[in-house]
């Protein structure tokens, strides 16, 4: 433990106070209101590629993210994720956000805006993070169980990881002050806006809760579902990438070089993927897809997300380009899968994350990011270990615990809604609605 928590770092020494930059608070939560726009576009994105009869509930699976998880976050999951606690656990100093103050920073968590505001902007990270699971098990899985999984997966899954990347604290242990962090980060793994933390945790808990959800009735791989809305699919797509530029923009957690770069590398990212995914359609598909465009933008802003605020921009075509590759190679895979995702979350996020976590061990420099380190491409070949080590946890914590809390439902309450719910309609069967009058 001494070598993973100290011998193989240098001490850091704790930041300085400063005082609250109004511009930087006026950033913070700009981009937290640009975070949270993003569950809503998630829920259109969904929404359009699912059956008429299911975009109610399809929608309601991200729309529900947004109340379960904000309480969940104040009274346990902040406190959780970036209580001081130890390099391994958070502790419950911030329970019910005790202590998170609205005028005075925390320093390890931005010197220059309020606790509360850095609190504020996490918390759209986590609300999103489980919506991002409902892609691979929609049309076929009971609400109420939905609802105790996202709770429980952000509890027992994403806070921890969250933690053990991002969280920080003052130690006063040696009689002067030190910083410690989570191990991963203590280590030197870097993750500037959750490739880790959110694509490739969530994204690999996808193909677990659909193979514990079985394939949907008269699934057929080799003859899929036409998606039911396409302008809804164009109008999440617009509205994620809309909202990334905060997600990644705001990780800097002040208006800086960095957060400018991270805005910018978002955007050449997610055009690259769009540009480079209606070509893979083009000679391989023979026509480009509307559909296929979307998901190609939502790859490539997956991929930069962990390297956004450390890379150059010209590499951002890079991250753009080999995500959208990996995804549309593996999603032509699909034939040979023992599940059915339904909406391809492992090959977009999970794979995507993996790509762009392991991208930024190559191409991180400080002359993007002082406060980051190089990478291997610039000398510090050691950040690409850590970086692999930093996937492998994120997938390992992502499958077991994704598949200690189904095994739990499944032999209690249940996961699979009946047969006969599953033909007419999870809209009619359980909202009582219908998405379209005439359906």
């Amino acid at each position: 433990m001494g070598f993973f928590f100290g011998i193989c770092q240098a001490k850091t020494p704790c930041p300085e106070k400063a005082d609250v930059d109004d511009g930087d608070v006026s950033w913070m939560m700009t981009s937290a209101a640009l975070v949270l726009l993003m569950t809503p576009g998630l829920a259109f994105f969904y929404g359009g590629l699912v059956r008429s009869k299911n975009i109610i509930n399809t929608m309601m699976m991200s729309f529900v993210a947004m109340g379960v998880i904000c309480l969940q976050w104040v009274l346990v999951g902040y406190t959780w994720a970036f209580g001081p606690g130890n390099p391994v656990w958070g502790d419950f100093t911030y329970g019910g956000l005790k202590d998170v103050s609205n005028s005075d920073p925390n320093p390890v968590y931005g010197n220059t805006i309020p606790h509360l505001a850095f609190m504020n902007f996490q918390m759209m990270f986590a609300i999103i993070t489980p919506a991002l699971i409902s892609g691979a098990i929609v049309e076929r899985m009971k609400f109420g169980s939905y609802i105790l999984f996202i709770l429980l997966w952000s509890t027992i899954v994403y806070d921890p990881l969250a933690h053990w990347m991002w969280s920080a604290y003052m130690d006063h242990s040696n009689g002067e002050c030190e910083l410690k962090k989570g191990w991963l980060g203590q280590l030197g793994a870097i993750d500037f806006a959750g490739g880790a933390v959110i694509h490739i945790s969530a994204g690999f808990a996808a193909p677990i809760a659909s193979m514990f959800l079985g394939k949907r009735d008269g699934y057929d791989v080799k003859s899929p579902n036409s998606p039911s809305n396409i302008p809804f699919v164009m109008l999440g797509a617009g509205l994620l990438w809309f909202g990334w530029l905060g997600f990644n923009g705001g990780s800097a957690l002040v208006s800086n070089g960095p957060a400018v770069t991270a805005v910018t590398n978002t955007t050449i990212a997610g055009a690259t993927a769009f540009l480079a995914w209606l070509v893979l359609e083009s000679i391989f598909e023979q026509k480009p897809s509307a559909c296929g465009a979307a998901t190609g933008a939502v790859v490539g802003l997956a991929t930069i997300t962990p390297g956004s605020g450390f890379v150059l921009p010209g590499y951002s075509i890079l991250f753009g380009l080999v995500g959208v590759i990996v995804a549309f190679g593996t999603i032509r895979l699909k034939k040979y899968f023992k599940f059915d995702d339904s909406l391809d979350v492992f090959c977009c996020h999970g794979l995507g994350g993996v790509v762009g976590i392991l991208m930024t061990g190559l191409f991180a420099t400080k002359h993007v990011n002082p406060a980051g380190p190089d990478g291997a491409f610039y000398g510090n070949g050691e950040l690409f270990g850590w970086q692999l080590l930093a996937v492998v946890v994120a997938i390992g914590i992502s499958v077991v615990g994704t598949s200690l809390i189904l095994v739990v439902l499944k032999y209690t309450i249940g996961l699979r809604v009946e047969s006969r719910f599953e033909e007419d309609g999870l809209d009619q069967d359980i909202h009582r609605e219908n998405a379209y009058f005439d359906f």
